[in-house]
C-alpha cells in the first residue's frame, strides 16, 4: 500500500502540478505570433465561444486569445511557404514560358496548405480531449481501487488525491488528482471546491460523474471506501461490456472487409483484365488503373478509419 502524502510527498505533488501548469511559458515562435496577431485574434475570439472550454478540457495551458494568435501565425507561415514555388515559377516564366498545367496547381497550393493548417489547429483541442478522455476512462477503475485501499486505512480525502497524484502509472487520472491536491494546498480551496473545479474541466463523463459523486459522499459524511469500490466495479463492468460489443462488431467488420476490400476488387480486376484482352475500342486499362491506384487505397483507408472510430475508449 502506498504511503500517505506527508510534507515531502505533498511537495512532490505540488512540484508535479507546477510543472504541468508552467508549461504555459510560450516559446519564442509563439511569443512572436502573439505579438503580431494578438489584436486580430482578440477581435476574432467571439467567433469561437467554446475554445476556452476545449482548451481547459484538453489541459492546454494557452489562453484562447494566444491560441488563436498562434493559429493565425501558423496559417500565415503555411500560406507563405506554399507561395514560394509559385513565386519561383513566375520568376522563371520569361525563360521557360507559361504552362497553365503547372501554374494552376502552384496557385492552389497555398490555399490547400492554409486550409489544412487552419483545420488541424482548430481540431487539435478536440483530438487532445479525445486522447485525455480515453486515458482517463481506461485508468479510472484501477485508480479507484488504489484510492479505496487508502481510504480504508483512514486517510483523509485530500491526502488520498495527493497520494494518487504521485502514481504516474494511472496516467491522466494521476495528473488530475495532482491538480486537485494543488488546488487545496496552493490556492487554499477546500476539497469540495477543488473536486467541483476538476469536474468542470474533465473531458470524460465517467470521471466527472465520479468527482461529483465524491463531492456528494464527502459532504453527506458517507463511507468513501464503499463509494470508491462501488464505482470501480461499475466502471470495470462498463469496460467489459464495451469490449464485448466491440468484439462482436469486429466480427461483422471482418466479414465485410473480406467481401468489399478483398473479394470484390479481385473480381473486378479479373473482369477488367479480360476486357483488356478482348477489347478493340475503349481502353479498360484506365478503369484498372483507377481501381488499383485509387480505389483500393480509399477502401482500405476507409476500413482503417471505421475500425479506429469503433475502438472502445
Amino acid at each position: 500500500m502506498a504511503r500517505a502524502v506527508g510534507a515531502d510527498g505533498g511537495a512532490e505533488v505540488l512540484s508535479a502540478g507546477r510543472q504541468n501548469t508552467l508549461v504555459a511559458r510560450p516559446t519564442r515562435v509563439q511569443a512572436l505570433f502573439v505579438r503580431f496577431f494578438a489584436s486580430f485574434a482578440a477581435r476574432q475570439l467571439p467567433k469561437y465561444p467554446l475554445l476556452g472550454v476545449k482548451l481547459a478540457k484538453a489541459r492546454n495551458p494557452m489562453v484562447p486569445a494566444a491560441y488563436l494568435a498562434c493559429l493565425y501565425g501558423h496559417l500565415a507561415v503555411a500560406v507563405g511557404l506554399g507561395a514560394l514555388p509559385l513565386v519561383g515559377y513566375l520568376v522563371a516564366v520569361p525563360a521557360l514560358g507559361l504552362n497553365w498545367r503547372v501554374l494552376l496547381p502552384l496557385v492552389a497550393l497555398p490555399a490547400i496548405l492554409g486550409v489544412i493548417t487552419y483545420s488541424f489547429d482548430l481540431l487539435r483541442p478536440d483530438l487532445e480531449i479525445t486522447s485525455r478522455r480515453r486515458n482517463l476512462e481506461n485508468n479510472l477503475p484501477y485508480a479507484l481501487n488504489f484510492m479505496a485501499a487508502l481510504a480504508s486505512a483512514g486517510i483523509v480525502p485530500t491526502e488520498v488525491f495527493g497520494a494518487l497524484g504521485q502514481q504516474s502509472a494511472y496516467g491522466e487520472v494521476s495528473k488530475d488528482a495532482a491538480w486537485v491536491y494543488r488546488d487545496t494546498k496552493v490556492f487554499s480551496q477546500d476539497i469540495v471546491q477543488a473536486l467541483q473545479a476538476a469536474a468542470k474541466r474533465s473531458p470524460s463523463q465517467q470521471f466527472e460523474e465520479f468527482l461529483q459523486g465524491s463531492v456528494n459522499t464527502i459532504t453527506s459524511g458517507g463511507d468513501l471506501k464503499t463509494y470508491l469500490l462501488g464505482k470501480a466495479e461499475q466502471f470495470t463492468q462498463e469496460n467489459r461490456r464495451k469490449q464485448k460489443a466491440f468484439l462482436e462488431s469486429l466480427g461483422v467488420m471482418a466479414e465485410s472487409y473480406v467481401v468489399v476490400a478483398a473479394a470484390s476488387p479481385l473480381f473486378l480486376i479479373v473482369i477488367l483484365s479480360v476486357m483488356t484482352l478482348l477489347s478493340k475500342g475503349s481502353d479498360p486499362t484506365v478503369l484498372l488503373n483507377i481501381l488499383v491506384l485509387l480505389g483500393l487505397p480509399v477502401i482500405h483507408g476507409a476500413f482503417t478509419w471505421i475500425l479506429r472510430s469503433m475502438r472502445p475508449d
